[in-house]
């Protein structure tokens, strides 16, 4: 073992001593530094030793001979046509030991200059080659023709032009050049029948950034002498004739002109020629500078007037450019993020006026108001879908409405707990104005819709008869009286079930009760009179009237009544108004009674009249059994009979999926048999919601019903105690993240004499409110075969309750400030 690690480390001294050259001998390292294109020519000679290296690097030359080392670099011509010779270290000179290592270095540096001649010969002569005698250091002397180029060592030189020609003049007749190492010198002679002076002015627009004019000065031969962005003076210029050409500058988004599109000035032998170019503004610009806004707030400019109305969005200064001269009008608002609703900020306004004197104004706004209502989710409560305020409690049926603030976890009383007001929906149109729909109550609250202006909504001024609020009362969508009812129709119902705005802004009702649609013109609105008692627009069909019905009654009871108690409505991107229905219909083949179904149908875009000014005009619309499908153009059957779930009873709740995609359909629920009133819950099984694409097979026209396809079903499991989950869905909307809010009436009462299943679905009977993620269902084209609860799934974002006993939530409404970032959704 001893043996084997002796010879191991003998081996390795011995391979230590070849690569280090050997003890008798020695190793050099030379460095050779070159600038790019550079090629070196460096000769190493030694004793017993020569090489030549044509590369920079590092070149490491072991078992080199103990002795003198000479290395001598030879001068080189670069890419750039300088000759580059080297610097050596001791003279080149390196002495070599035994088991030694010496390092040296060779550096190429530039070495020479050059000088190029430019001449120019005004007017030309024909025949006449000038050239320039060159003279230097160290008896230096060349011919240096018109150009040519030389290369020269660094020094001075003295140039001798040859002499002009008759009636011709040389500028310079004698110069002296100082040529440096790696520059290259230009010397331009001219021999012209005289000379002078130019002088440019450029009046450019005082304080106007990026202002470049770009004039190009030509001379007398035509040619592009300069391009100028200031004025200059030229000395020693060949008389004649010289050209400013100058275009159109935008800048500061301005369109600014020139005097002249081309001046022509003459330059005057022994004189100065002078030229004067100013720029004037075609159009005008207008800066809005805005202040008090925070960090991530995001304001819309808008400038007027009419036909060149245009906006602006961003959080610091935005400019309108390109305007014609003339007064406009400036005005903002701003959208400040929420966690669940954004604010609404709105801005004032500033006149301005633009004048090629004043092409360029700046106005500021710094004043922002927030938006009546902005900021906040609304909801309405309504305690009528209780079952019949009786059971083992106390608190009756109680109306109200509600408030909920963006982030918080509680409730602001809007309209306080009562019996003898019917707040059932609430909306708000683009321009913030609220409306609040009332149901009838007897005695005490004819059915109506309240809009309270924006500024009335921020000053706190509700009352229905304040200045600026209007009344919009039920016969509106009751009955015309010029219409005479056909055979067992009642038309004495009044009870308005839900509202939405088209893209117009007109307001359209659902009248269930009566089973019509109705239009409230935008003009109207606008115009906010004290009272609104027409419409613009009445729609009907086949089953309207006899809420209370008998199931034999002629045209009430025959399959797919879209008309036949309609509840709820919503608008899809393309104008299209669908709305959904259900009730007993005569039974189908197969069934041997009348069936409770429920249906989603869609009234036809292009079916709704409307006046040049956008308002509804359709009139009075009764539709027959001829024309019904050329109106309402797609029935879906969405009653889901044979699901895992059971059938959907009474779909009081609907809301377009942000992006015009889907709608979803809240269900109310219905009775299990507790109570003898038909359209109540007294069950505890919780309801659901559906998502029903709008594409595919749900999209065939045609005058029969069809089966929905139906996405996705969901529901809230059941919690603790009287937490039944989602109970009595009766209003649905989406918020500025795309989350669901669901409002529900959570008001089921049992009788004292309910037994079974009946008897257990008792709730605290406070309306709840949901925020439910539902974001990943969007644009899914899934098939629903089994319902899932979004509790289980970890989906429910929030849940919150209102604090008054008997009061259930009925319309959900959020004040969204930006109605663009949620497609054809509307309140």
């Amino acid at each position: 073992m001893r043996r084997f690690v002796l010879y191991a480390l003998c081996g390795a001294l011995l391979g230590f001593l070849t690569a280090c050259g050997g003890p008798n001998q020695g190793v050099l390292e030379l460095e050779v530094l070159a600038p790019q294109g550079v090629r070196p020519g460096v000769w190493v000679r030694g004793p017993g030793f020569e090489r030549r290296l044509e590369e920079a690097g590092l070149v490491r030359f072991a078992g080199l001979n103990p002795g003198e080392y000479r290395v001598e670099a030879e001068a080189v011509e670069g890419a750039d046509g300088h000759l580059y010779r080297a610097g050596l270290e001791r003279e080149g000179v390196v002495a070599l030991k035994q088991g030694q290592t010496q390092r040296t270095q060779v550096e190429y540096r530039v070495a020479t200059g050059k000088l190029r001649l430019l001449v120019e010969v005004t007017p030309s002569l024909p025949g006449f080659a000038p050239w320039v005698e060159v003279r230097g250091p160290n008896g230096y002397s060349a011919r240096l023709e018109a150009g040519a180029v030389l290369r020269l060592e660094p020094g001075s030189y003295t140039l001798s032009p040859l002499e002009p020609p008759e009636h011709y003049t040389l500028s310079i007749p004698t110069r002296q050049v100082m040529v440096q190492a790696g520059r290259t010198e230009e010397v331009s002679l001219v021999y012209a029948r005289g000379f002078g002076a130019l002088e440019v002015e450029i009046l450019s627009p005082v304080g106007v950034s990026g202002f470049t004019p770009g004039v190009e000065l030509r001379g007398p031969d035509g040619e592009v002498l300069e391009r100028l962005n200031a004025g200059k003076r030229y000395d020693g210029l060949p008389a004649g004739v010289y050209t400013l050409d100058a275009a159109n500058v935008t800048a500061a988004g301005v369109t600014w002109q020139p005097s002249a599109p081309s001046l022509r000035v003459q330059v005057p032998v022994g004189g100065v020629g002078r030229g004067s170019l100013a720029y004037t503004a075609t159009n005008s610009a207008i800066t809005v500078n805005l202040s008090g806004l925070g960090t991530g707030d995001l304001a819309t400019v808008t400038l007027q007037p009419g036909n060149q109305t245009r906006t602006r969005t961003g959080n610091g200064p935005v400019r309108f450019e390109g305007l014609a001269f003339g007064s406009y009008t400036v005005s903002a608002h701003a959208v400040r993020p929420g966690a669940w609703v954004d604010r609404y900020l709105m801005g004032g306004q500033a006149s301005v006026q633009t004048s090629s004197a004043e092409a360029l104004p700046a106005v500021s706004l710094s004043s922002w108001t927030e938006r009546g209502g902005s900021g906040r989710i609304w909801v309405a409560g309504n305690g009528q879908f209780s079952n019949g305020g009786r059971g083992s409690t106390s608190t009756g049926e109680l109306n109200g409405a509600y408030s909920l603030l963006d982030g918080a976890s509680s409730f602001s009383s809007f309209i306080g707990p009562t019996g003898s007001q019917g707040p059932f929906r609430i909306a708000f149109d683009r321009g913030g104005n609220m409306y609040v729909l009332y149901q009838y109550i007897s005695g005490s609250s004819p059915a109506r819709i309240v809009r309270i202006s924006e500024a009335n909504l921020r000053s706190g001024l509700l009352s229905e008869t304040a200045p600026g609020n209007t009344r919009i009362e039920g016969s509106v969508w009751g009955w015309p009286e010029e219409v005479i009812p056909g055979p067992h129709m009642d038309v004495s119902g009044n009870e308005p079930a839900d509202l939405a705005f088209d893209a117009n802004g007109n307001l359209w009702v659902v009248n269930d009760y009566l089973g019509l649609l109705a239009c409230v013109r935008a003009s109207d609105l606008q115009a906010a009179p004290p009272s609104i008692a027409a419409a613009g627009t009445r729609i009907w069909g086949p089953g309207t009237g006899l809420y209370r019905y008998v199931l034999d009654t002629p045209g009430q009871n025959a399959d797919n009544r879209p008309f036949l108690i309609p509840h709820a409505l919503a608008f899809d991107p393309h104008g299209h108004l669908w709305f959904t229905s259900g009730g007993y219909q005569g039974p189908r083949s197969g069934e041997s009674s009348p069936v409770k179904r429920s249906f989603l149908n869609r009234l036809q875009a292009s079916r709704i009249a409307y006046a040049p000014n956008g308002d509804c005009n359709g009139g009075n619309i009764g539709l027959s059994e001829s024309n019904l499908g050329q109106w309402v153009d797609i029935r879906l059957d969405i009653s889901l009979p044979d699901s895992d779930y059971g059938a959907i009873v009474k779909p009081v709740a609907m809301a377009l999926e942000p992006g015009g995609g889907a709608i979803w359909v809240g269900d109310f629920g219905g009775n299990s048999g507790g109570s003898a009133d038909l359209y109540r819950d007294a069950n505890a099984l919780p309801e659901t919601l559906l998502r029903i694409p709008l594409a595919g097979a749900n999209l065939t026209t045609g005058a029969a019903w069809r089966t929905a396809w139906v996405s996705h079903r969901l529901t809230i499991g059941a919690g603790a105690g009287p937490d039944k989950g989602l109970q009595q869905v009766f209003g649905l909307a989406f918020d500025r993240d795309g989350y669901l809010w669901v409002a529900t009436n959570n008001n089921v009462e049992v009788l004292p004499t309910d037994t079974g299943t009946a008897s257990a679905a008792l709730t605290d009977r406070r309306g709840k409110l949901y925020r439910l993620d539902v974001r990943g269902y969007v644009g899914q084209t899934a098939t629903y075969s089994s319902t899932t609860d979004l509790r289980s799934a970890g989906l429910v974002n929030r849940t919150l309750s209102v604090a008054d006993t008997g009061v259930g939530l009925i319309g959900v409404a959020l004040n969204l400030p930006n109605p663009t970032s949620l497609p054809h959704v509307y309140p």
